[in-house]
């Protein structure tokens, strides 16, 4: 336990120590919060406005935006350490300390949840047409079963099915997740007089951890089991779903070239068959999305898995190569999240053309409102 009386120099009088996470915390998140969180807030204006909250895929499209806004401001209390407006306060250096571990199991939760939609998605494209990591999952399962059966998914899939699986897998990523709260503890230490707070995490002590128990197990194997189901599994789900939904559109396209050559051939376009393309065309662009999120989603949270390869091949986790390649995979996942506002607007043109209606709306009301206000100033002139 530090000594009372003893005073840390301010150079030393820091939150975070390593020099790469101060670096990504300063100057890189950031960028990545406004860019994301202004992203997400409109994917969420556009996806749950009139026409668009009918359609059960933008309903978790919704979600995994929404869980997204979680994560980055669940990201933010570690930014703001960096700074030194912030960490050389007595008053923030006691609730970062306080709150430390509620704001990593919030952004662990929220990002579990939206990967966990994005595989559930694809399975259920499967069988008939994510919180992050599992939205995106649920996502690909849809797409799929919507693909595979448009009819069986439209049956399968409503508004009651949709909450449902959201709560569901809400409340399995917060089990999966919480384990840090109970595992670890901060102890905080006031020095230099009471003039300066430090905290200090470590391994909570319990008398009954030794015991054979569910709760010890839950503990001991906690970040091997959210490892294993919001990094591992979802990575390989998602792959592994979506090249069948890759597959029935190819069939689909070759379905579509055989009945465009047989109207041409008899020299007429029944009204089923124009249908019928129209809603192939919106299906490959709704499709074209997610896939397009689903890769973002690969490539961007597979380098997690570097930093445990790491610590399974003995590197120590106070090892320098170990923190810089962790803080680096962390920034990139979030990267990936700070995307999804990007490959909404290139890849669905009906996302484009909403949003700017959505636009124009908005702009017309302002300019109504603020000719009715210059009017009125004009007409207490002339008074």
């Amino acid at each position: 336990m530090p000594e009372n009386d003893v005073c840390i120099h301010p150079d030393d009088y820091l939150i975070l120590r390593s020099t790469t996470e101060v670096v990504i915390q300063r100057y890189v998140f950031p960028i990545q919060f406004f860019l994301g969180f202004i992203g997400n807030a409109v994917n969420l204006i556009v996806l749950l406005s009139r026409g668009m909250r009918s359609e059960v895929t933008n309903i978790l499209l919704s979600v995994m935006a929404f869980a997204d806004l979680g994560f980055l401001c669940a990201m933010l209390p570690g930014s703001l350490a960096s700074f030194p407006f912030a960490y050389q306060s007595s008053c923030f250096r006691w609730y970062f300390y306080k709150t430390k571990l509620y704001f990593h199991t919030m952004a662990n939760l929220f990002s579990a949840v939206s990967t966990w939609y994005a595989v559930f998605a694809s399975q259920v494209s499967q069988l008939n047409y994510s919180t992050k990591l599992q939205l995106i999952l649920v996502v690909s399962i849809e797409r799929f079963a919507g693909i595979r059966s448009p009819m069986g998914a439209r049956h399968c899939w409503n508004l009651s099915s949709a909450i449902a699986v959201i709560i569901i897998i809400f409340f399995l990523s917060l089990l999966v997740t919480s384990w840090r709260i109970f595992a670890y503890d901060v102890l905080i230490h006031e020095v230099c007089n009471g003039t300066q707070i430090i905290g200090q995490t470590g391994m909570a002590q319990y008398s009954w951890l030794d015991r054979t128990n569910c709760i010890s197990i839950y503990l001991n194997y906690g970040q091997l089991i959210q490892l294993v189901s919001i990094v591992i599994i979802p990575i390989f789900a998602v792959a592994v779903l979506n090249v069948p939904l890759i597959c029935f559109m190819r069939n689909r396209n070759a379905i579509n070239n055989t009945r465009k050559k047989r109207g041409a051939s008899t020299n007429r376009r029944p009204r089923s068959n124009s249908d019928f393309c129209i809603m192939q065309r919106q299906e490959r662009k709704v499709t074209a999305t997610v896939l397009a999120i689903v890769t973002c989603f690969t490539l961007t949270h597979a380098p997690s898995l570097i930093p445990v390869l790491m610590l399974t091949c003995g590197v120590k986790i106070s090892d320098t190569n170990y923190s810089m390649t962790a803080h680096i995979a962390n920034s990139i996942v979030v990267t990936g999240k700070v995307l999804n506002f990007l490959l909404f607007c290139t890849s669905s043109a009906h996302f484009r053309r909403k949003l700017l209606a959505i636009c124009e709306t908005i702009f017309y009301k302002v300019g109504i409102n603020a000719s009715q206000i210059l009017l009125k100033i004009l007409l207490h002139e002339m008074k």
